[in-house]
């Protein structure tokens, strides 16, 4: 009787490692369908300082700075890479603001307002999904620069100009690019 339990337990075995074989065989996983399921589990956060400068010298506190970034065709808050701590970062992002945007570090303010995630598709990389970590600093203009006079300016080869929030919304390419970053400012500092 144990004899014939353990034959059926062979022919069970038998069974099912030919099923197992037969599948294998009909859907074959294949190193590009291996390379699909790698780029899918990539979570490579991109970390990044956003700096909302905004006009405290006068009547337009609701406008943000913003600049028009070459490799996006977008306009963007001044951004940088993120570095920890905290306090290293709030002085490269002042030292990044002062030296790209010609502007005294003496004529402005700037503190940490609030962290985000987020996870868009890239226009930059093909609509590839990528993750994002937002690092939000306020920057208040105490003293405004000659050469940010007016509604929009350059400063070096940088195209910048004075947005509201409203505005960037309404803006077809920056809501399909930064709508995320451009909420993250809005529930954050209007």
């Amino acid at each position: 009787m144990a004899t014939y339990g353990l034959f059926f337990l062979a022919i069970l075995f038998l069974i099912f490692g030919g099923w197992t074989l037969y599948r294998a065989i009909k859907s074959r996983y294949t190193a590009e369908d291996m390379y699909k399921d790698i780029v899918a589990m990539d979570r490579t956060e991109r970390e990044s300082s956003i700096i909302a400068v905004r006009d405290a010298t006068g009547d337009f506190r609701n406008r943000y700075l913003v600049f028009f970034d070459e490799g996006w065709q977008c306009d963007f808050f001044p951004y940088h890479k993120t570095v920890e701590p905290i306090s290293v970062d709030l002085e490269q992002v002042a030292q990044y603001l002062s030296d790209a945007f010609e502007i005294s570090r003496s004529d402005f303010t700037i503190q940490p307002v609030a962290q985000q995630e987020s996870a868009k598709p890239s226009t930059e990389h093909g609509g590839e999904k990528r993750y994002y970590v937002y690092h939000l600093y306020k920057a208040d203009v105490t003293h405004m620069p000659d050469a940010w006079q007016g509604d929009s300016f350059m400063v070096g080869s940088k195209r910048c100009r004075w947005m509201t929030t409203e505005d960037m919304m309404k803006d077809p390419r920056i809501r399909e690019v930064n709508r995320d970053v451009v909420g993250m400012v809005r529930g954050n500092l209007t």
